[in-house]
């Protein structure tokens, strides 16, 4: 049986953590962000750190050091669309999630995508129905070739159902809670109540605070934050 890898739509991913099983990465980044001195397009650099510390969430070992993820060991893949400054184009993620699904995605067996991006769009706007098609045929695309995508609700305390790709119906879209608290973070979108049925199928709660995971080097020496 093949091995599941996962990819990470993200910053990159620090391809030197000793934590993580890095499989390789593609880049959709075209030039380094000028705010971060040494910043690198490569996938396998990470000068802002969440593509890595999504990673470790999902995968880093149970090795006896740092933290452990959900799937320890599991192969991550990089498809970088952020650079050093966290700025990217939710159409560079888009084609990123279009290269997952096709021949060369299938190839490395990628069967899970995270996509922890949230971009706005009001229900109110004219576009919004041809900005939802166009969007969520992506993640449809990605369904048909048996992909999990799993997408961030987002953190702008609203409405999951006004940021995409958290409003497309074939994801599993994520919302945020305090364990310390028990109460869904103060941060985190969510879903209205009068949701569909099949809205809240797909949506999830999980820990979002305080969570510690691995770091890229560029970001911390330790290596975990």
């Amino acid at each position: 049986m093949q091995q599941v890898t996962v990819a990470v739509v993200d910053s990159g991913v620090d391809s030197t953590h000793p934590d993580l099983a890095y499989a390789g990465g593609q880049t959709w980044v075209r030039e380094p962000s000028e705010g971060r001195p040494g910043d690198m397009v490569d996938a396998g650099v990470d000068f802002y750190g969440h593509g890595t510390h999504i990673a470790g969430i999902i995968g880093a070992r149970n090795n006896g050091a740092g933290v452990v993820g959900v799937a320890p060991s599991v192969p991550i893949y990089s498809l970088k669309v952020l650079d050093g400054a966290g700025q990217g184009a939710l159409s560079d993620a888009l084609d990123a999630v279009k290269w997952a699904a096709s021949n060369e995605g299938h190839a490395l067996n990628i069967k899970v995508i995270n996509l922890s991006i949230a971009s706005y769009v009001s229900p109110a706007e004219d576009d919004y129905s041809d900005a939802l098609e166009v969007v969520c045929d992506v993640f449809q695309e990605a369904s048909d070739a048996g992909i999990l995508v799993v997408t961030s609700a987002g953190n702008y305390q609203e409405s999951l159902l006004n940021y995409l790709p958290a409003a497309c119906p074939t994801v599993a879209a994520v919302t945020s809670i305090d364990p310390a608290a028990g109460t869904p973070s103060a941060y985190s979108n969510w879903l209205p109540a009068n949701a569909s049925d099949a809205a809240q199928a797909r949506v999830i709660a999980a820990p979002g605070n305080g969570v510690l995971s691995t770091m890229s080097i560029q970001r911390e020496a330790s290596r975990y934050r």
